[in-house]
């Protein structure tokens, strides 16, 4: 897979707060590292936690497809996820302070 240097670190961030709400929601592990290489196993496990019907997982999903260039329908019963495009930048935002307070670097 080819990401922007400029967005790889901020997408491995994301993955990684999707991988932690991924295993609480249903106990699934995923390896992020794959993840970020493989576009079909990231579209696969998207679409698993999509089924989940996870509020914070369905925000991490849209994310993570518009960064890595990905697509995919919600399936009727999926929720809608309001401000999906809208609030894209402000939440990118607010991921990373909630990152740089929980997970301080360094």
């Amino acid at each position: 897979m080819a990401l922007e240097e400029a967005n790889t670190g901020e997408i491995f961030s994301i993955a990684t707060l999707f991988y932690t709400r991924l295993r609480r929601v249903n106990g699934r592990v995923i390896d992020v590292a794959y993840f970020m290489h493989n576009l079909g196993y990231a579209q696969y496990i998207m679409e698993l936690a999509l089924q989940t019907k996870d509020t914070e997982l369905c925000r991490y999903v849209d994310f993570l497809q518009q960064a890595m260039g990905l697509s995919y329908s919600y399936p009727e019963e999926a929720p809608v996820v309001a401000e999906k495009v809208d609030k894209t930048i402000d939440e990118r935002q607010e991921i990373m302070r909630h990152m740089a307070r929980n997970f301080p670097m360094g």
